[in-house]
C-alpha cells in the first residue's frame, strides 16, 4: 500500500512539473548552438566502441563463452535471465548484470581457477537485447526498439514506421542523460543536415506536433512521456526545454532532478 502511494505521488508530481513545462510563458534563448550540440554527440558515438559503459549486460542479452583448451566447457550462445544470471559448469549460477564483458571475464577466470588450472576465457555479446531506447509523439508505431549496431535517427524512425504528417520534423527531441537536443530530422533527409547521430541505450526521441491544439492528443503525448520517464531507475531530470521543445519551441533553463526513490 505505501508502495502504491508513493508511486501515485510520484507520477502526480511528474504530470504537475511536465504541464507546468508545457504551458509555461517563459521561453529564452537556447545557449547551445547546433554546432556544439553536434559536435557533443558525434563526441558521444565516437566514445561507444571503447568505453564499457555502454555495453553492460543486462537481462536478454546473449552471450557466447570460449573456455580455451576446454571446449566441453564453451557454450556459443547463453541468454541472461530475467535476474543477469545463467548457469554454468562447476561454478554453478553467475550473475552478470550490470558487468561489462570484461569483467565477467575475469569474474568467471577467478570462479573456475578453482577448478581449472589458469583459465583462458573470452566473452562475446552476440545480442545486446536489454539495451533499448524509445521513440515518442508523431511516429507510426511509438514504443520501443532494440539497439542493434549502429542505430541512427533514421533508423530509429523508420523503425517506428515513419512520421506522420503532423510531425515537426525540423525538431525532433533527444532525451540523453538528463540533457535535451534538437536535432533537424528533415535536414538529415536532405542531405544539409549532419545529426543523424548514433542513438544509445536509454535515449528517448520525440517527435512532436507541428501543433498541439488537439486536446486529446496531446494528452496522449504527456501520458506517453511520462510513461516512459517514470520507469528510468537513475531518476528523471526534466528540464524546461521539454515544455519549449512540445510547443516547437527552442528553450533553456536550470534543470530539475527528481530522484527515482
Amino acid at each position: 500500500m505505501r508502495l502504491h502511494k508513493e508511486a501515485n505521488a510520484r507520477w502526480y508530481k511528474l504530470t504537475a512539473i511536465l504541464l507546468l513545462f508545457v504551458f509555461g510563458c517563459a521561453s529564452v534563448k537556447s545557449e547551445m548552438a547546433p554546432t556544439g550540440q553536434l559536435a557533443e554527440l558525434i563526441s558521444d558515438g565516437q566514445q561507444d566502441n571503447n568505453n564499457e559503459e555502454i555495453s553492460r549486460l543486462g537481462p536478454g542479452d546473449i552471450i557466447a563463452i570460449n573456455v580455451y583448451r576446454h571446449t566441453d566447457l564453451s557454450m556459443s550462445s547463453i541468454t541472461l535471465r530475467p535476474d543477469g544470471g545463467f548457469s554454468f559448469p562447476l561454478i554453478g549460477q553467475v550473475y552478470a548484470k550490470g558487468l561489462s564483458t570484461n569483467e565477467l571475464e575475469a569474474k568467471m577466470k577467478e570462479l573456475l581457477g578453482y577448478y581449472i588450472v589458469n583459465p583462458g576465457i573470452s566473452i562475446n555479446a552476440q545480442k545486446l537485447n536489454s539495451h533499448k531506447m524509445y521513440v515518442l509523439g508523431e511516429v507510426a508505431r511509438p514504443g520501443v526498439i532494440t539497439i542493434e549496431d549502429d542505430l541512427t535517427l533514421i533508423k530509429a524512425i523508420a523503425l517506428s514506421g515513419g512520421i506522420t504528417h503532423d510531425a515537426k520534423d525540423s525538431g525532433v527531441v533527444l532525451l540523453r542523460r538528463g540533457k535535451i537536443y534538437t536535432l533537424n530530422f528533415v535536414g538529415v533527409l536532405k542531405g544539409v543536415s549532419a545529426e543523424n547521430v548514433r542513438l544509445r541505450n536509454g535515449d528517448i526521441l520525440y517527435v512532436p506536433s507541428s501543433g498541439l491544439a488537439d486536446t486529446t492528443r496531446f494528452l496522449s503525448s504527456i501520458s506517453s512521456i511520462l510513461g516512459f520517464l517514470i520507469g528510468i531507475e537513475s531518476g528523471i531530470i526534466l528540464t524546461p526545454q521539454v515544455g519549449d521543445a512540445l510547443r516547437g519551441k527552442s528553450g533553456n533553463s536550470s534543470p530539475i532532478a527528481i530522484p527515482s526513490k
